[in-house]
């Protein structure tokens, strides 16, 4: 039977141009995508452009700011829902996808398939410049040293099981769900896919290998990553326009 595989997006108002030029990507150059599920907060009421791909679209009350959190409570929120995708979608696995990311070629859920493994990146630490902050959440959140970065390329792809085993591990060791453990502010900070990458790899997780870019033949995804903590410019919006096009 093939996997259900689904497109997840955790987004907010402020990031609605980068996340319809996104979506116009995706439905553009995607294949082999059921659907698009899109998670914002309450009061966005996006409106996605059209497309072939359906899309489910939610909206969450986001939790309250108390001016203690780095970057604003939403940073962190997000990274706990992106871990808790499949209380959205009965997909079998997700591509997660922000919104500041665009497609630029045609692609499909086999685009991270090895065989029958789903390839999963990894570097040293020592060849990761700044990335090298999320170590140290990291190394707490796994509970030994983590030899690795896990958040080599964008566009992340998780399987229901491994996202319900490692949630359950977060459950066990810190007695919280994956969005209580980002907005606990007693925890050291890290991303949402190093110390996933880290605890599956760590398993030696049955759906998935790892891999340094140079051990294989490794074409990077077609995602462009832009940087949507800055608005959208002109130049930007003339160059996204003529992937489009």
């Amino acid at each position: 039977m093939t996997a259900k595989v689904d497109l997840f997006y955790k987004t907010y108002p402020g990031d609605e141009e980068w996340l319809n030029f996104s979506i116009r990507s995706v439905n553009k150059f995607a294949q082999g995508f059921r659907q698009i599920v899109i998670v914002s907060t309450r009061g966005h009421n996006y409106n996605p452009p059209p497309g072939n791909i359906p899309v489910k679209y939610i909206e969450l009350e986001q939790p309250p700011d108390n001016g203690l959190y780095p970057n604003g409570v939403g940073y962190w929120w997000q990274m706990g829902i992106k871990l808790s995708w499949d209380q959205f979608t009965d997909a079998d696995a997700v591509v997660v996808v922000d919104s500041d990311q665009v497609f630029f070629e045609d692609f499909s859920p086999s685009l991270w398939m090895l065989g029958d493994k789903i390839k999963w990146l990894r570097q040293p630490w020592s060849e990761v410049g700044d990335g090298t902050v999320w170590k140290q959440g990291s190394d707490y959140v796994i509970g030994k040293e983590t030899p690795f970065s896990y958040m080599v390329a964008p566009g992340f792809y998780f399987t229901r099981q491994a996202t319900q085993l490692f949630a359950n591990f977060i459950k066990l060791r810190f007695a919280q769900t994956p969005e209580q453990f980002y907005l606990d502010l007693k925890h050291p900070r890290t991303s949402e896919f190093v110390p996933f990458g880290a605890f599956i790899d760590e398993i030696n997780h049955y759906e998935y290998d790892f891999f340094h870019p140079m051990e294989f033949n490794y074409k990077p995804w077609p995602i462009k990553q832009y940087w949507s903590w800055g608005r959208v410019s002109d130049e930007i919006r003339r160059e996204i326009e003529g992937i489009l096009k």
